[in-house]
């Protein structure tokens, strides 16, 4: 008679295979839960330095820019009167009669020239905002002659673009008494024709019209103004353009803001250009940001002699829009080198991962005008 059942004996060894079992089987459960904690770990933390890194990246991008083209902006003589600050012609949407020039002190641009004519700092009710303001133009400036019909011609050979936005003056240098800057649309005509860019020379004579931005069918001689004497022709980049055909990159103003009650930094391009429906085109560039210490920082010269780097932190500075225009600025404005952050940045989805992918970075920014 055939019994039925396990002995004891075979109960027991499956007992120990089975342990056996589980034991590698945790074993390799724990090495791989390990495996991903770390693996979590390094790309949180990844993920926290690249958001932060890339703010400071755009910062820096933008503010390398920052003094290209600013003695066209202002007449460095007399940086002081609003007359000798860029000025944009007036006029009202589809009444020709009612564009006037050269105009109006162009403020939004004007208002923000405080540091090296191109960068300004102010402060705001929940945090600040950094103005960057430049102009690229093309290595040709026209100059106007004495014959009649009045007639302009380059000063250097080069490369000048299609007609397009230019910055006029009555003088070449920026310190001349008598120069102030104006801003307008032109068309070229070089031998009658419409200029669409190419290779000039200083023989080559154009025909300059100036653009009636209230109606643009409309166009008037440049000469008819006497101040018009030099043309600084604007450029235009056909890689980098908005939809609506202008240039993201040749004339423009960049806002950078940090709103500490939404926690976030943000980034608007202003277009200069006049005729545009919208000439703010806004971003964000970081959010979650728990804490931000902003500082100017300036050469000093200390009772030894040596020079040391010193900090004038503005972003909690409840004065600072009085303050950057006193006389304890004044005397240190050329010293002022560059631009520090230490931002506090905190990931939304902690809770979730359970780990804070909280992290504490800083930049310092030098501007470009500071080596110069």
């Amino acid at each position: 008679m055939k019994r039925k059942g396990y002995t004891f004996v075979e109960v027991l060894i499956s007992l120990v295979v089975i342990t056996i079992f589980f034991g590698i089987l945790t074993l390799i459960v724990d090495m791989t839960l390990r495996s991903y904690k770390v693996s979590k770990a390094t790309l949180q933390s990844l993920y926290a330095n690249t958001y932060v890194n890339f703010l400071f990246d755009v910062m820096e991008g933008e503010l390398k820019w920052a003094g290209s083209g600013s003695s066209l902006l202002v007449n460095q003589r007399y940086k002081d009167d609003p007359n000798k600050k860029l000025q944009k012609p007036k006029f009202t949407l589809g009444v020709a009669s009612s564009y006037t020039r050269p105009g109006e002190n162009y403020k939004q641009i004007t208002d923000h020239l405080w540091l090296y004519d191109s960068i300004d700092i102010e402060k705001t009710a929940d945090g600040f905002r950094i103005y960057v303001t430049y102009v690229i133009t093309y290595p040709v400036v026209l100059k106007r002659n004495n014959d009649n019909p009045p007639t302009y011609s380059p000063l250097q050979s080069g490369y000048l673009g299609p007609s397009g936005w230019a910055i006029i003056t009555n003088a070449l240098s920026p310190s001349s008494s008598e120069y102030r800057p104006r801003y307008a649309k032109l068309r070229y005509y070089l031998n009658g024709q419409v200029f669409n860019g190419g290779y000039v020379k200083p023989t080559d004579k154009f025909t300059l019209k100036e653009i009636n931005l209230a109606v643009q069918s409309v166009s008037t001689d440049l000469d008819l103004l006497s101040e018009d004497k030099f043309v600084y022709p604007v450029a235009r980049f056909k890689n980098a353009v908005f939809n609506n055909g202008y240039v993201t990159r040749s004339f423009r103003q960049v806002i950078i803001e940090y709103n500490s009650t939404e926690k976030k930094f943000t980034m608007t391009r202003f277009m200069p250009a006049l005729d545009l429906t919208n000439n703010y085109f806004p971003i964000t560039l970081l959010e979650n940001v728990e804490q931000v210490e902003a500082s100017l920082v300036y050469r000093y010269r200390n009772e030894e002699g040596g020079i040391e780097e010193r900090r004038i932190r503005f972003d909690n500075m409840a004065d600072w829009n009085t303050y950057k225009n006193s006389p304890a600025i004044q005397t240190i404005k050329d010293d002022i080198i560059g631009l520090e952050l230490k931002i506090k940045w905190k990931m939304s989805w902690g809770s979730l991962v359970g780990n804070t992918g909280e992290i504490v970075k800083t930049k310092f920014i030098v501007f470009p005008q500071a080596s110069k």
